[in-house]
């Protein structure tokens, strides 16, 4: 990580250390875990992050929902199955540790907020954000080529990634942080602890991954 990355990862803590609410004029600060307390700080994130970050090397920050699928056979009288739903951690094991099959070929991940331009949306588990929503554990991609067919290249330029899963009260994730860089390498361990502190910080993870004695990361290395 730069010296300049780190003052921003510094920056950013101390924006996030302060309430939602104190920005958003609303006296009860305490996340709900609700959808549209998560679309509100997911917005502020990237509002916040966006202009620090980008200086740094970032190309692009943005957000992942994973959305079910709806299938043929769906029923029930609301509209959900017709627009996708959310996934939660009810159907999560009580450790709230996600197993390999939580997260099925029924998901697609969906944009939510992002920085500076849209981007591929809705996309498959084939890729780099798949592969991190599937473990519940960051992904540092320091090679884009490193993921080979599996790789979703929304900006040919991107030459590195980060994802960074945003996991309920249960550790399952509902959704992923995604940054990615033009450069080679951009991002290392440190990134994926620092990225994790400030969702937690935000209010878009419950559990926190950081922190070298837990093996929660995993790295692609270039070639």
């Amino acid at each position: 990580m730069t010296p300049e990355r780190a003052a921003a990862y510094e920056r950013l803590a101390e924006a996030f250390r302060a309430p939602l609410a104190r920005d958003a004029g609303d006296a009860r600060p305490e996340r709900d875990g609700t959808t549209a307390d998560r679309a509100l700080r997911m917005a502020r994130f990237i509002d916040v992050a966006w202009p620090v970050l980008a200086p740094t090397g970032v190309s692009w920050i943005g957000f992942y929902l994973a959305v079910e699928v709806p299938t043929s056979d769906s029923t029930g009288a609301s509209g959900a199955a017709a627009s996708g739903t959310a996934v939660s951690g009810a159907a999560a094991p009580s450790t709230g540790t996600p197993s390999p099959d939580h997260i099925t070929e029924a998901v697609e991940l969906v944009l939510a907020a992002r920085a500076p331009k849209p981007a591929c949306s809705p996309i498959g588990l084939h890729g780099a954000c798949g592969r991190s929503l599937r473990t519940g554990r960051p992904l540092v991609v320091r090679d884009v080529r490193d993921l080979g067919v599996n790789y979703i290249a929304c900006d040919p330029r991107d030459r590195s990634e980060v994802v960074v899963p945003c996991l309920d009260a249960s550790g399952v994730p509902w959704g992923l942080l995604d940054v990615d860089s033009h450069d080679l390498a951009s991002f290392d361990d440190d990134d994926a602890d620092r990225l994790n502190e400030l969702l937690a910080l935000a209010g878009l993870s419950e559990a926190s991954q950081a922190g070298s004695s837990h093996p929660s990361r995993a790295v692609m290395h270039g070639h």
